[in-house]
């Protein structure tokens, strides 16, 4: 079987940061005036304008994800059974975000970030299975198999800021542009086994 799915999402800050639409809101409190005199958001010390997350966040995600799984069995003797299954869950996506001079994080000329991660999750299993009946009363079973699993996660990450106006937002418009990359891989081997004896009541 294998699913495809695609997802396009226009987002705000979130989540226990300060810059987020939640906290925001949460913490600055309900007597202090959204806006200044001067007609510029308002905000606290440590928080962003709740109001300004919502109303000027340029924020979109794309995501796609592949999830497949396949698999095959033989009869190598009576009751002797083989069976291998390979699946594969990938997940890709890519965010980008300009925070404009509006906002706290974009003073004094605007910060862009734009991101693309990828996770690709491999597992592999093999089992052998027997199972008998020696008579009325007494039936036996034996499994034995391993599976073989591989994570990979890459991540790149480039920051532009200081753009010449709040209509430039693409990174390469940027005074100061800077770049991150990381890449983790992980395995696992592991082996098991089972017997089972039913005795009839």
């Amino acid at each position: 079987s294998t699913s495809l799915v695609r997802t396009i999402r226009n987002m705000s800050a979130n989540g226990n940061v300060p810059n987020g639409t939640v906290n925001g809101a949460l913490y600055t409190p309900s007597y202090y005036p959204l806006f200044t005199t001067d007609g510029n958001y308002n905000r606290p010390v440590f928080f962003e304008n709740p109001l300004a997350t919502i109303n000027e966040s340029d924020f979109k995600a794309e995501g796609s994800r592949v999830i497949s799984n396949v698999y095959a069995s033989y009869s190598i003797l009576k009751n002797l059974i083989f069976k291998t299954s390979w699946s594969i869950d990938f997940n890709e996506n890519y965010e980008n975000n300009y925070y404009n001079s509006k906002m706290f994080l974009g003073q004094p000329n605007g910060e862009a970030t734009s991101a693309t991660s990828r996770l690709t999750s491999l597992i592999n299993e093999q089992t052998l299975s027997y199972l008998t009946t020696i008579n009325d009363n007494n039936q036996l079973s034996f499994v034995i198999g391993n599976t073989l699993q591989k994570e990979s996660y890459d991540l790149t990450s480039v920051t532009g800021i200081g753009f010449p106006s709040d209509e430039f937002t693409k990174i390469a418009s940027s005074a100061t542009q800077y770049g991150t990359s990381r890449s983790t891989t992980s395995a696992l081997v592991s082996f098991f086994g089972k017997g089972t004896y039913i005795f009839a009541d």
